[in-house]
């Protein structure tokens, strides 16, 4: 076969954006773009244009706020079912970093175990006693991370998970050093400090449907379920809110 015959086949065999393998080669010039597959497949020719781009996010998480929140609001069999949260944020993103700071006490050997299986890393926090109580705060390890992550330049937005007050100084950091960054705080509507509810679209309240009850011995999502049981919760809620 003639070399201009054998090119003009070539063409002919690139037709609505597919590309038989046997004619690759003999197209001039060949095409930055194709696919190496097995003899006799088709291949579709893809186009960057059409990759969607999800930014890149960091989760940090303070259990300690969360889990005590949660029991107070929904009672105290209740746990946040962090894996659920956590799929609500990947469906928004691509989640680089999920961090969760626990307490390393015997009472949340449970919880650790549970954010294991939901892919967190753990770092946990040494409880030391303050003003007579034991505390194992959060704050200055999960400021860090916050900082160090934000600067980092696949890293679009970062998430605190956390009602405290105290992390808007992180907040206004990470907005001041790096503007690009956005910073998103989610946590349940009691205990979260006023000022982190008035950022509005930068405060993403935790609503029942991310809680799990003990009920029989197994663990069972708050919501949904019976009409009886939803008003019931709805209205614990509404008795811890302040």
């Amino acid at each position: 076969m003639q070399t201009s015959n054998v090119k003009s086949a070539a063409q002919d065999a690139n037709v609505g954006g597919w590309v038989l393998p046997e004619w690759r080669d003999k197209l001039d010039p060949p095409s930055p773009l194709s696919i190496t597959l097995p003899q006799g497949r088709l291949e579709s020719l893809p186009h960057p244009e059409t990759q969607i781009h999800k930014p890149g996010i960091a989760v940090l998480a303070d259990v300690a706020n969360l889990d005590m929140v949660c029991r107070d609001q929904y009672g105290f069999t209740a746990r946040l079912h962090y894996g659920q949260l956590l799929h609500s944020v990947q469906a928004r993103g691509n989640v680089q970093i999920n961090l969760a700071f626990v307490p390393d006490i015997p009472q949340t050997l449970a919880t650790r175990h549970h954010l294991r299986q939901c892919g967190f890393t753990l770092d946990l926090l040494r409880p030391k006693y303050s003003h007579g109580r034991l505390r194992a705060n959060a704050d200055t390890a999960m400021a860090a991370f916050a900082v160090r992550w934000a600067s980092d330049p696949t890293i679009q937005q970062v998430e605190l998970w956390t009602g405290d007050g105290d992390f808007l100084r992180v907040y206004d950091a990470i907005r001041q050093a790096w503007p690009e960054v956005s910073v998103v705080f989610r946590s349940f509507e009691a205990g979260t400090a006023v000022d982190i509810q008035a950022l509005e679209e930068e405060w993403i309240p935790i609503d029942v449907r991310y809680v799990e009850q003990m009920v029989n011995g197994e663990r069972r999502m708050v919501w949904p379920s019976s009409d009886r049981v939803r008003i019931h919760e709805l209205r614990i809620a509404d008795c811890f809110r302040y």
